[in-house]
């Protein structure tokens, strides 16, 4: 359950990165400008986040689920992790390209950035799928609610850290003034 509560709370910073104010997801918009045609802009500008809520429900729901071992807890933590591990994909795909082409498109991934996507955002990303990839696989569930709790905990602490990787990044490279 680590994986699924780390996915869950990275997707529900993301969402509430994007849509916290009309501020917020103007500025998400306008940041998908240089990558996608116009037309497909406000669509996926609405989409993503949606698809980033619902996702977070499915992945608290599966917790839920676990903790109070209901059954088909276990398909909804795959199928969840599956649909995580797609739509990251698109996104890691997408972040690449705008590295390739230098975009210096500034990263809206939990929020408003400064930092323009780089390679440190394709690594976080392609982690990310990793991690999906690997959620989709279990097989069980917590064998208790302690268990469950360390999970919850661990990934709680794995999000938070992939959520202000770019602030730990800075620490260890400044950018040049």
């Amino acid at each position: 359950m680590a994986l699924i509560a780390l996915l869950g709370t990275v997707f529900a910073a993301s969402a509430y990165g994007k849509v916290r104010s009309t501020v917020a997801w103007r500025s998400f918009a306008f940041s998908l400008r240089p990558l996608l045609p116009a037309r497909w802009v406000r669509p996926v500008a609405v989409l993503l986040p949606a698809t980033e809520v619902g996702l977070t429900a499915a992945m608290f729901w599966a917790i839920a689920g676990g903790l109070a071992k209901l059954p088909g807890t276990l398909a909804v933590v795959q199928w969840a992790a599956l649909a995580a591990a797609v739509l990251l994909a698109i996104l890691t795909a997408g972040v690449a390209i705008a590295v390739a082409r230098d975009s210096k498109v500034a990263c809206a991934c939990f929020g408003a950035s400064n930092r323009p996507l780089g390679r440190l955002h394709v690594a976080r990303n392609s982690a990310l799928v990793v991690i999906a990839v690997l959620a989709s696989t279990v097989s069980g569930q917590a064998s208790s609610p302690g268990g469950l709790l360390v999970g919850l905990v661990a990934g709680a602490i794995g999000a938070l850290l992939i959520i202000r990787l770019e602030d730990l990044a800075e620490l260890f490279h400044p950018a040049p003034a």
